[in-house]
C-alpha cells in the first residue's frame, strides 16, 4: 500500500493526514477491507506505522 500523499494517493487537505495514528488507521482499514489479519513489519517510519496499526487494532494483527 502507498501512504497518504505518496505516489498516486491523495494526501488530504490538512497536515494531520500524515500523523502516524491516521496512517496506522489506514493500515487497519485496508486489512478490514481485504478481510485479512496481516503480519506487520516496517523499517523506520514504516515500523512506527506498523506499531500504531497493531496498537489501534491488536486483534486484527499478528505478533
Amino acid at each position: 500500500m502507498d501512504l497518504r500523499g505518496r505516489n498516486e494517493t491523495d494526501g488530504g487537505p490538512h497536515a494531520t493526514a500524515y500523523r502516524r495514528e491516521e496512517l496506522g488507521e489506514d493500515v487497519v482499514a485496508l486489512a478490514g477491507a481485504l478481510g485479512t489479519r496481516p503480519h506487520l513489519a516496517g523499517h523506520s517510519m514504516g515500523g512506527r506505522i506498523a506499531r500504531g496499526a497493531a496498537l489501534a487494532a491488536p486483534r486484527r494483527s499478528r505478533p
